[in-house]
């Protein structure tokens, strides 16, 4: 059992508990933190509309950064509140975490909120209710109750740190866990974070808690528990003391925490009260202020506001730009040219993807369009994979590699971080932590190089009903060939991720592959119709020895010379809902036809980019694991199954993503046309792409504006600006 006292205690105890953990050489259990939420997590005298974050949770930023430290670092994060065990509890703390706490929310995982039943160990017959939705916990006073429960869903050995503000919990906890857990191995630390300190010293940042309440530490039947946590009878009774005269109303005036010599300077008599007026005030009695018709006719009148009334004005358009911002979407932007100047320090909007690796992809909007920037540990297999699908003619993103030791990757970062202060200073507090979070810490985390994509405009995926919708369409031919080409090209990479077919072995045919990376889109800047995203090159040394390499080199060669794609119907019919015909099979198998005959193109770019690596350690390591031998049996393997093919059948007629820069850039061509023809002096005056400035919300113009022409000065941070460099 261990005391804490001051605001920043729990951050110290949380990071010097990470310190530990991350100086042990031998595996350790990583460290799980659990805590109380009002008055613990909470500050408990915040208001409606409050922007501090030092009266939201305590501690402030330092607790806000300890914690986001813990989840970068894997840690379990975990809420139990003493309140009621329902449901509605449970949902309770999910309100104030999207609301007043929503500086915490990233940082506590939910789930539909639901009751169980647990069994007391003292007295089977008798059951605990408690109340989770994810990992929050609703447990009256029966928190070892609910923290067995957690443990147990843990590997063992287990190391939990628990913390609440009431010390009936910290030592019910510290002394009864293991009888609900007798067998499991877990090591517990189980703290008392005391506020004395916090409501009673010269600065006190919470309200003073009432030695009368139920959640009172210093009730008579608590002075055992005091004494293990190092308060002794004379410092219970001095402390209630001075809880009983801040309670009376007296000043704390000339008193430090625990001095009672100055209760003699203290006020003894208090107004009485009396008329209205000299209670409230005879200004209040007078009725409400003209001030707020004043600003009216000042803005009528056109003239500059001042003092209070510019702040309130400045205040109102930035909370319509945070509102303005909250239903934009990065993806729904014209792409920019990762080829061309991005225009970082113009970024103004970050989204992110519902599928795949959702930790490292980050969708930004600048003034030049919209771009895809991915962390990765292995940058080069991806890096390569997309530029082998291109060269075999599958229509994929352009990419580009960013090395972090150059400028553009610290004016990335920059960027990201500039955009989620942005969404803090106009009051947008969840907003701004998950840019900061699922952004620019994913972004960090990752000591290599970032990944530049092109967005794929207007996409979806080839899973749900939108993909059938254009499955359906009369230009359909475009992506079903599309995907018989993609079918070779991933086989010769090894990729198995996205397809489940006869290239592979072990192929169940109830399978169907990760099909959220192949996209569709019947958007004109993407002539393809289809995107091949998250591809990566799984032909790594070590892992193809001769046997093996012949047994695959036999199985493609029998399934190339056959071109089943029975699979494929299965596989669309599965995630989408539309069954392929016999005739767009066959035009399957004439894209798989293409694909193989790009093959070689494939392999003599992949072999000229391996044998010349550049870049950084990380770079360099990542490109040397690849096998470039195992690509070169595949080409050559290709083309002899092609040595006397004549069918020169007839190319397919629509463009594929190899023209994405050139139609990108037509594109622009044609927007800036037709920009020019309106004078579009907004976008002019900004610096912005016509065809970015033209695809945003009236709203979200206005807001940019206000911000960027008039030189609106943003806000103060709300409660969601707690990041800080050391971390």
């Amino acid at each position: 059992m261990y005391r804490l006292s001051g605001p920043t205690a729990l951050a110290e105890t949380i990071n010097t508990a990470l310190d530990d953990h991350e100086s042990q050489s031998q595996p350790r259990p990583t460290p799980i933190f659990i805590f109380d939420f009002d008055r613990t997590l909470t500050n408990g005298i915040s208001f409606p509309g409050e922007p501090s974050l030092d009266k939201l949770v305590r501690g402030g930023t330092s607790t806000t950064a300890a914690l986001l430290r813990a989840k970068l670092a894997g840690c379990p994060l975990y809420i139990i509140t003493a309140r009621r065990p329902s449901t509605l509890t449970v949902e309770q703390i999910f309100a104030s975490l999207d609301h007043a706490q929503s500086a915490l929310s990233p940082f506590f995982e939910r789930g539909p909120p639901a009751s169980l039943i647990v069994a007391d160990p003292d007295e089977l017959s008798h059951k605990i209710p408690l109340a989770r939705g994810g990992n929050i916990f609703a447990a009256d006073y029966q928190k070892a109750a609910a923290l067995a429960q957690i443990i147990r869903e843990q590997a063992e050995p287990t190391k939990i740190y628990f913390f609440d503000d009431a010390i009936v919990n910290s030592f019910v906890v510290a002394e009864h866990l293991d009888r609900h857990l007798r067998g499991h191995n877990f090591f517990l630390f189980s703290y008392w974070w005391d506020t004395f300190e916090e409501e009673c010293g010269p600065t006190p940042t919470m309200t003073p808690s009432h030695t009368s309440s139920t959640d009172s530490s210093y009730a008579e039947h608590l002075s055992h528990m005091l004494l293990a946590f190092g308060i002794d009878s004379n410092e219970r009774e001095r402390r209630i003391g001075i809880y009983e005269s801040l309670q009376r109303g007296k000043s704390r005036v000339g008193r430090v925490a625990g001095d009672l010599k100055g209760a003699g300077k203290l006020q003894k008599n208090q107004p009485s009260i009396g008329l209205l007026e000299n209670v409230l005030g005879e200004r209040f009695c007078k009725g409400p202020s003209d001030g707020y018709e004043a600003m009216a006719k000042m803005k009528k009148q056109n003239l500059p506001l001042t003092g209070w009334r510019a702040n309130v004005a400045e205040a109102k358009i930035r909370a319509e730009a945070a509102v303005a911002m909250l239903p934009s979407s990065v993806v729904n932007l014209p792409s920019g040219n990762i080829f061309f100047d991005c225009k970082w320090a113009t970024a103004f909007l970050v989204s992110f993807p519902n599928e795949g690796s959702t930790n490292s992809v980050t969708f930004l909007a600048t003034f030049a369009g919209s771009f895809c920037i991915k962390s990765s540990d292995d940058p080069a297999s991806e890096f390569i994979a997309t530029n082998f699908l291109e060269k075999g003619g599958v229509p994929v993103p352009k990419v580009r590699v960013v090395q972090p030791q150059s400028s553009e990757h610290a004016a990335i970062l920059a960027a990201v971080e500039s955009v989620a202060k942005n969404y803090s200073r106009r009051g947008d507090a969840e907003g701004a932590t998950q840019v900061m979070l699922r952004g620019l810490f994913s972004m960090k985390k990752y000591s290599g190089p970032l990944l530049l994509f092109n967005v794929v405009p207007g996409a979806t995926t080839l899973v749900g009903p939108a993909a059938k919708a254009l499955l359906l369409k009369d230009d359909s031919s475009r992506i079903i060939h599309n995907l018989g080409r993609l079918w070779v090209l991933d086989a010769v990479l090894n990729f198995r991720d996205r397809f489940a077919s006869q290239l592979f072995t072990n192929y169940d045919k109830t399978d169907v592959g990760n099909c959220d990376n192949v996209l569709l889109t019947d958007s004109p800047e993407w002539p393809a119709g289809f995107a091949a995203v998250d591809s990566h090159v799984k032909l790594v040394k070590g892992n193809n020895n001769s046997a093996s390499r012949e047994a695959r080199l036999a199985l493609l060669e029998k399934e190339f010379a056959q071109l089943n794609f029975d699979w494929l119907r299965h596989t669309v019919g599965k995630v989408c809902g539309h069954m392929l015909s016999d005739d767009e099979l066959g035009v399957a198998r004439r894209g798989a036809i293409k694909g193989l005959k790009g093959v070689a193109a494939a392999v003599a770019w992949a072999r000229s980019e391996l044998e010349l690596p550049e870049g950084g350690e990380k770079w360099r390591t990542s490109l040397a694991r690849l096998d470039l031998d195992a690509l070169i049996a595949v080409g050559e393997l290709v083309e002899g199954l092609l040595l006397g093919d004549d069918d020169d059948d007839e190319e397919v007629t629509w463009a594929i993503a190899t023209a994405t820069a050139t139609a990108t850039a037509t594109a622009t061509a044609a927007a800036t046309a037709t920009a020019a023809a309106t004078d579009d002096e907004e976008a002019e005056v900004l610096g912005a792409d016509p065809r970015v400035w033209a695809a945003l919300s009236d709203d979200l113009k206005k807001a940019l504006i206000n911000e960027r022409v008039h030189g609106l000065s943003p806000g103060e941070h709300s409660a969601g600006d707690f990041w800080l460099d050391e971390i």
